[in-house]
């Protein structure tokens, strides 16, 4: 929860929080995971609109999600370079 108060102002923290934990309860089969919550988080880096398009993209294929949360793409050779283990809690 610090995570989303530090990256989300003006109020909208709040309103993420009980989104999430609605998602955990609504469809426990994709959100009840704290991996999944946290790397929705990261993934949208600060942005509202974000966590809609990673919610969207984990209801299609959380391992999407995973991997652009987690993994850096490298478009010279197209791999991808592991940055941080979301099965972990945040070092904030």
């Amino acid at each position: 929860m610090l995570r989303i108060k530090r990256d989300f102002i003006n109020g909208a923290s709040d309103e993420i929080i009980s989104q999430l934990e609605q998602l955990s309860t609504v469809e426990p089969e994709i959100f009840s995971t704290p991996r999944i919550l946290r790397c929705i988080i990261a993934a949208s880096k600060g942005n509202r609109s974000e966590i809609e398009n990673s919610i969207e993209l984990a209801r299609i294929d959380y391992r999407d999600l995973i991997l652009n949360a987690e993994y850096k793409y490298n478009k010279v050779d197209g791999s991808h370079t592991h940055l941080i283990d979301l099965n972990k809690p945040f070092s904030d």
